[in-house]
């Protein structure tokens, strides 16, 4: 491996680490100026989307394999030093998007924050209808029924169900029940 093509591949990258987490800083900025104007109380509980994190793992294994082969062979290219590493910076720019545009459950309700849409939905807990948890193989997705918003659905990690439903029986009057599963009954919260 060719050091001084790699100090400027890094360089190349360095400055693409600079544009992403600019604009990482400047999204979040913008999204938490949004959730604060709906003034939904306190955080209790946050989620991080469970693909998006997998995902995220894969992709990130993915770059780490490239980088063991682009770099076990000999090249006169600084593009083939800096790909690897500009791939890098951008699983970590990913990653934490993840983690900055988790769920959150306030004192008031559900925000949930999509990582790709400049969207987010906010659904108080008095006007939750139903909420579902749907075990999907290495996930569960929720759907809140809100007649404002319509149906949410955010996929959360399984061992996170259940101190979701408990924060959700004890704010909300909304049904819940789980799909495809028979160990637990369809209840009414109060």
């Amino acid at each position: 491996m060719d050091w001084s093509l790699w100090l400027h591949g890094a360089y190349v990258a360095f400055a693409f680490g600079v544009l992403f987490f600019g604009a990482l800083a400047y999204r979040q900025v913008l999204d938490n100026l949004d959730v604060r104007r709906l003034r939904f109380g306190e955080d209790r509980a946050s989620y991080v989307s469970a693909p998006g994190i997998l995902i995220a793992v894969g992709v990130t294994m993915a770059t780490v394999l490239l980088m063991g082969l682009i770099y076990a062979t000999p090249h006169e290219s600084i593009f083939l030093y800096a790909l690897p590493l500009i791939f890098l910076v951008q699983n970590a720019q990913m990653f934490l998007r993840l983690v900055f545009q988790r769920t959150r459950v306030t004192t008031h309700g559900i925000i949930v924050r999509p990582v790709l849409r400049n969207t987010l939905s906010a659904m108080h807990y008095d006007r939750m209808i139903t909420v579902s948890f749907r075990s999907e193989r290495l996930w569960t997705a929720v759907t809140v029924l809100d007649p404002t918003n319509g149906p949410v659905t955010f996929r959360i990690f399984t061992f996170s169900v259940r101190p979701l439903e408990q924060i959700l029986r004890a704010n909300s009057r909304a049904e819940i029940f789980y799909v495809g599963t028979t160990e637990r009954n369809t209840s009414s919260i109060r």
